[in-house]
């Protein structure tokens, strides 16, 4: 988690670019520069290998449309600006500097040549050749841009699914606002969701998430539609060992009636305040010695709280409801920070 002072975060400027659909822009601003540059070095290197193909190309079409090859000319013309128009409509700036002009200069040079004779001037050929190689790289770009929307959606959905948004973590403003009052700190980045990343004995993901963070809160909704979790304000360094955290704290967001509100709960022996255990545990992670514990996937069902190292100030089954030997099964665990 970050000072209230401190600006917004990545997720939450990523968030609000998403929501307002600023953000599908800014990708497809990224893929349109990538691809005027691919698109450029494409089509120069396309009209250099193609240039003798051209070349044959323009002389047969000027020998066939001598008598008319102002109109023709004039339609290449139109069909170019129309495409054009087309691809700025697309926040795509069509380069005039991007047409390869020595490859234009050996073709006006080649077609004079080999049309000697003709009543048609070097300036009409040098108007053809410029609209036929603008006609390739426009055609090009164009295709390019048919792409580009699809990519882009794409891009978004694979982002849009690595961001949680709050609503999606059945968390309340109310909620937000009460975890960064008790905390002095405003919640930033998701770490884990139970519901996303594995939290399998053997192969979970849990520990590597939350490795050498601090200000970390972690909330748990268990199938009975209890919310509740805790803050480690110290750095964790490795799993398998108690944290000693005097700013750590637990918390009930919603408990089913049992307590009217909110409600945090300040340590009282902070040498036991949080552990995380390695993958083969059966176990996830605990607060106090025993007054959060919650079991990895296969065992979610044996989870469970046992109130002892934390202050509940006269409150019985704070916050699952239950006390061991009675468990609870875990639904989702979010890790925030």
């Amino acid at each position: 988690m970050e000072n209230q002072e401190k600006s917004k975060t990545v997720q939450q400027t990523v968030s609000e670019l998403i929501q307002t659909g600023e953000f599908k822009k800014v990708i497809e601003r990224i893929i349109e520069e990538h691809d005027l540059k691919i698109c450029d070095l494409e089509t120069n290197l396309e009209i250099i290998l193609t240039k003798s193909k051209i070349k044959e190309g323009a002389i047969k079409f000027i020998k066939e449309n001598i008598n008319k090859i102002d109109e023709e000319i004039r339609k290449i013309k139109e069909e170019n600006e129309k495409t054009s128009k087309e691809l700025k409509g697309h926040e795509i700036q069509i380069d005039e500097n991007t047409l390869n002009i020595e490859v234009q200069n050996y073709l006006i040079n080649k077609i004079m040549k080999e049309i000697k004779g003709e009543r048609i001037s070097e300036e009409k050929i040098k108007e053809l050749v410029e609209e036929e190689c603008k006609k390739r790289y426009l055609q090009k770009r164009k295709e390019k841009n048919e792409r580009r929307e699809g990519l882009a959606n794409t891009l978004i959905k694979e982002v849009d699914k690595k961001i949680i948004l709050p609503q999606e973590l059945s968390l309340t403003k109310s909620h937000i606002e009460q975890i960064e009052k008790w905390t002095e700190r405003r919640i930033g980045n998701i770490l884990f969701d139970s519901d996303v990343d594995d939290w399998n004995q053997n192969t979970s993901v849990f520990c590597e998430r939350i490795m050498y963070k601090k200000h970390i809160i972690i909330i748990i909704e268990d199938t009975n539609g209890n919310k509740f979790g805790g803050y480690i304000n110290e750095k964790i360094n490795e799993d398998n060992k108690w944290i000693n955290d005097t700013k750590s704290f637990l918390f009930s967001l919603e408990s089913k009636g049992r307590i009217k509100e909110m409600m945090k709960f300040d340590i009282k022996q902070p040498e036991n305040a949080f552990i995380m255990w390695d993958k083969n545990n059966n176990y996830l992670f605990g607060f106090g010695v025993s007054d959060i514990r919650i079991g990895k996937i296969q065992n979610k069902t044996i989870s469970f709280c046992c109130q002892s190292s934390f202050e509940y100030k006269g409150i019985i089954n704070a916050l699952c409801g239950k006390q061991w030997k009675s468990f609870f099964t875990t639904k989702r665990i979010i890790v925030m920070k």
